[in-house]
């Protein structure tokens, strides 16, 4: 793992600790179409300005020119490509949105975090296509990790013996409404692994359309912003179609509109893009489970803001969590000490 994949992926987890707070702020159920729409619009004006900014001036007209001819020319399999992208996009924000509508927003903020073991595995598969870097040590932290999110479940279950004596009367409580929610949130959490991953593949195709002397600062980066804007573009008509399901305005005020302008434009752009980097500029997998820093960030904020209750299950939850990471960054210091002085 290099130092600038460990400075990306760290910067993502900060900036993905905020969009739990910003949904529990800016959404409601009434209000999850507008949301998704914004969410994505934002996002591709955030992307694409950030990706001209990247460029030199006299060169911009150039690189545009060659991102258009390349669209141009774009075969089926990869439009199809770039549209699953996006649909994955959409379909991750509509399922964290209606998660925290139906349970905790704690329990919602950790569970969506199981993405990165479902990325960390799905990267070695697809990505780099070797197993070599993700061995019996990583299933293990994971397992653990997993553990802490079990916790944080229960944090919310008022009465699991009732799931087993009598699970029609437990279908009837609140209890089963939470169940359905973290249902939803893992859901959304398969949603956010392939996004993730699909949008850095397509993040480093675009890469390759940038002239290194056309970039101001790394043309991975001016790749990936790119790369971004085409598919939060093209995610707007699925976004569009979750606002016509959704269509209900009443209670969508301008307080939420500028939630999710922000977390379009500054989390899911600017944390997008770190996340991609750390995954382009990274030869080990294993990275992804660096993403278990986040939950606890959005649990301590939620928490602070009183927009969610620290149950004791929460914490131990959290502890699995940070344990599991602890170990992870223990085995890299570990790996790099015994490369050092072999």
């Amino acid at each position: 793992m290099t130092k600038d994949a460990l400075i990306y992926k760290m910067l993502s987890v900060f900036i993905w600790s905020l969009y739990p707070v910003f949904i529990a702020l800016g959404s409601s159920e009434n209000s999850m179409g507008w949301f998704v729409v914004i969410v994505h619009i934002s996002a591709a004006i955030g992307a694409l300005l950030f990706g001209m900014c990247s460029i030199h001036q006299d060169q911009v007209a150039f690189v545009a020119r060659k991102m258009r001819s390349h669209v141009k020319r774009a075969s089926l399999e990869q439009w199809m490509f770039i549209i699953a992208a996006g649909i994955c996009s959409t379909l991750y924000n509509l399922c964290f949105l209606y998660a925290m509508v139906l349970t905790s927003k704690a329990g919602v903020a950790v569970i969506i975090e199981t993405s990165p073991v479902i990325a960390m595995f799905l990267t070695a598969a697809v990505v780099q296509k070797t197993w070599k870097e993700v061995g019996l040590k990583h299933a293990i932290v994971s397992a653990v990790i997993l553990m802490g999110v079990i916790c944080i479940i229960i944090a919310d279950q008022q009465d699991l013996a009732l799931m087993t004596t009598d699970f029609s009367a437990y279908m009837k409580t609140q209890d089963y409404v939470s169940l359905v929610g973290c249902g939803v949130a893992l859901l959304g959490s398969i949603m956010s692994a392939l996004s993730d991953l699909m949008r850095a593949q397509v993040g480093n195709v675009v890469r390759y359309l940038v002239p290194k002397q056309s970039v101001r600062f790394d043309r991975d980066l001016s790749g990936i912003m790119f790369g971004e804007a085409i598919v939060r573009l093209t995610a707007i008509p699925m976004a569009m179609v979750v606002l016509f399901i959704f269509n209900d305005v009443s209670v969508f005020s301008i307080t939420d509109a500028t939630y999710a302008f922000l977390a379009g434009f500054i989390i899911f752009n600017l944390g997008s893009i770190t996340y991609a980097a750390a995954l382009l500029k990274s030869n080990n997998p294993a990275i992804a489970l660096l993403d278990y820093l986040s939950p606890p960030l959005s649990i301590l904020m939620l928490v602070m803001l009183g927009l969610s209750d620290l149950h004791p299950f929460v914490i131990i939850g959290t502890a699995l969590i940070i344990a599991g990471n602890a170990v992870f960054v223990f085995e890299r210091a570990e790996n790099k000490e015994h490369i050092n002085h072999p």
